[in-house]
């Protein structure tokens, strides 16, 4: 294993094979996320591309290399537990500049992605897990829920059309009205795409990271996700307000008093 080149704050970016680069969230004690993390991983993806672009710089197309990115934990009991503070979602730069930018950094990415999440994965964690082209849950006690609803926070309109892009609309329904998927549960549905031992979870993204790096050589893979998840950039371009349930009273109970004086 190559030895970390580079250490943030917050995440630690590691090689642990030739072509495959690993980001682990280290923001104790359940790895919130808050505006520094999502920064602080925006720095890391312009990294781990800038590297490989290098790499293949002037290179002929037979010779030219693919990579992959495992996106993980360093503290086992949680991948993340979702937003430092929900009262984010009411400020609009971050929601449009931060929240929303970084996680379609990560969507259409130009490498492979894989998300070994190693322990819980909550509302905003669930969201960056559901950004990476691969998942894979741990065998260790762990939920994976977009439990939004259950605690009077709205979604956004780029995470959820995320949600729509990775989920059968019978499973969305289930994730928005927060159920707490099992491991058993996820790969069913078809959120996650295998259970792995809980010690084997990082050698086995990595090895799935290396099994399909060599397709994304040419390049193309990044422009193909934002194809493929145009909708998410439409939402952004919206750059709608996010509406919380005391702003969504006031404005009916107003429209209620105009309409009593009509």
């Amino acid at each position: 294993m190559r030895p970390t080149f580079l250490v943030r704050n917050a995440w630690n970016l590691t090689r642990p094979r030739g072509q495959v680069w690993q980001v682990a969230l280290a923001s104790p004690p359940d790895n919130r996320l808050s505006p520094r993390v999502f920064d602080e991983l925006a720095d890391r993806l312009d990294e781990v591309e800038g590297q490989w672009r290098d790499e293949n710089r002037g290179k002929a197309a037979e010779e030219k290399v693919g990579g992959a990115l495992v996106v993980t934990s360093d503290i086992p009991k949680f991948f993340s537990n979702g937003l430092s503070d929900p009262e984010l979602l009411k400020n609009a730069d971050f929601v449009n500049n931060v929240f929303d930018r970084v996680n379609y950094r990560l969507l259409t990415f130009p490498l492979v992605t894989v998300a070994a999440v190693n322990g819980h994965a909550f509302a905003g964690g669930m969201i960056t897990a559901l950004c990476c082209d691969y998942r894979l849950a741990s065998t260790a006690r762990s939920f994976w829920s977009l439990n939004e609803l259950l605690i009077g926070i709205p979604i956004p309109g780029p995470p959820a059309a995320i949600m729509r892009a990775k989920m059968t609309p019978n499973v969305l329904q289930e994730a928005v009205l927060g159920k707490r998927w099992t491991q058993a549960d996820l790969v069913s549905s078809g959120i996650a795409h295998e259970v792995v031992d809980a010690d084997q979870i990082l050698d086995r993204a990595a090895e799935l990271g290396e099994e399909v790096a060599p397709k994304v050589a040419l390049g193309a893979w990044g422009a193909i996700k934002e194809s493929l998840y145009a909708d998410v950039g439409e939402q952004m371009a919206r750059r709608r307000a996010v509406h919380y349930p005391d702003a969504e009273d006031r404005a009916f109970q107003l429209r209620m008093e105009r309409k009593s004086r009509e």
